[in-house]
């Protein structure tokens, strides 16, 4: 008896390991920076703050910045009406050189205009090339300066190894192509990365 009682356990553990594998992955609370400076969960954080990733940029089917931010509440993005196209984000209905601007938390450039052959706008990533966005609503000037009385808008682009874990090869490669029927554009873009041990690379071009 004692022998058959054996053989049932072992027999039936596999079915309690399988019953434990397929368990559903846990899903943790968002983890923002632009708001502290440190990493916090978004709960904690008395300011409100925006958080918009990858996936929520596949599922709406974003094509450049203007649709990232186009069902954001308080959130726009902010053109000059003329060729240069996009120029900066409006947030609250603060633009212009007062909204912080980071990439990979280097700030962009100011927004300046000699004229109206001649104007440059801040500098944002594809979207094929952000990873995260994270906006801080409201005035910031404590942390980041007199530049983000209006708030902060900070991208953070992928890295070669965010991209190389989808994959278990040791290349990644992604394309992108779409068209927009309000101005007759077409877009092709491509994103590229390589990596071996503590090294990678990461190539990326986009044609509008």
């Amino acid at each position: 008896m004692a022998r058959l009682l054996i053989c049932c356990l072992l027999a039936g553990s596999p079915c309690l390991w399988a019953e434990s594998a397929e368990e559903a992955p846990l899903d943790l609370e968002p983890i923002v920076v632009v708001a502290s400076k440190t990493p916090r969960p978004l709960s904690s954080v008395a300011a409100q703050v925006t958080v918009i990733d990858a996936a929520d940029m596949e599922r709406g089917m974003v094509e450049d910045i203007d649709g990232l931010l186009k069902y954001e509440p308080g959130i726009d993005l902010q053109t000059d009406g003329t060729r240069f196209g996009a120029t900066s984000i409006n947030i609250r209905g603060i633009g212009g050189n007062r909204v912080d601007i980071r990439v990979d938390g280097v700030p962009a450039r100011d927004l300046f205009s000699v004229g109206a052959y001649s104007s440059g706008g801040r500098t944002i990533a594809e979207p094929d090339r952000i990873q995260r966005v994270e906006v801080l609503h409201g005035p910031a000037s404590v942390m980041y300066g007199s530049n983000a009385l209006g708030g902060v808008f900070a991208v953070t682009t992928w890295n070669p190894s965010d991209l190389l874990a989808r994959n278990p090869e040791s290349w990644w490669l992604g394309l992108r192509g779409g068209y927009q029927g309000m101005n007759s554009s077409w877009v092709a873009s491509g994103v590229a990365a390589w990596g071996e041990g503590p090294h990678g690379f990461l190539v990326a071009g986009t044609y509008r």
